[in-house]
């Protein structure tokens, strides 16, 4: 039986991973119960509080993305902590979790949930000189912001996650 916190999914799911759990893992139905199920347990770690879309202007590779992504969260702690950061906050001093998409017009770009604040203005100047585009708000209703970011790495199979 699958469950989540005392919550039966559907009959015909459980039988088709039970009877074929290649294709079961594949099914839209698994996928969306299984980003359910992350974005539920994120929510009970951290406050998160920001969400974040990035898009690229021109199309990357996969490892442009990430170099991206760690160097954005490297000169963030920077900002905040100075070079030497990790001596005191480690990797990160806000946690994070990332999803990687495809948009329509085929280049990545990717979502982000952090549980602390960042300056705005940093990080749209930031990331409009070096990438593209950087849109950010407040996250007013939690399941759907962790739920959007987690739906497309499930999709995709592309999440980061940093959990301090």
């Amino acid at each position: 039986m699958l469950y989540q916190y005392n919550t039966k999914y559907d009959e015909p799911l459980e039988k088709a991973f039970m009877n074929d759990p290649f294709y079961a893992s594949n099914s839209f139905d698994y996928k969306k119960q299984l980003a359910d199920v992350t974005s539920q347990w994120l929510m009970e770690r951290e406050k998160w509080c920001l969400f974040f879309s990035f898009t690229f202007k021109d199309e990357v590779s996969k490892e442009k993305v990430y170099r991206e992504i760690k160097r954005l969260i490297r000169f963030a702690n920077e900002i905040k902590y100075g070079k030497h950061y990790t001596q005191k906050v480690h990797h990160s001093y806000f946690s994070y979790v990332c999803g990687l998409e495809r948009q329509e017009r085929g280049v990545l770009h990717f979502h982000m949930c952090i549980d602390r604040e960042i300056d705005f203005n940093w990080v749209h100047s930031y990331w409009k000189c070096r990438n593209g585009f950087a849109w950010i708000e407040k996250i007013e209703d939690l399941p759907n912001s962790l739920r959007y970011t987690v739906k497309y790495a499930v999709k995709e199979g592309e999440c980061l996650i940093y959990l301090k």
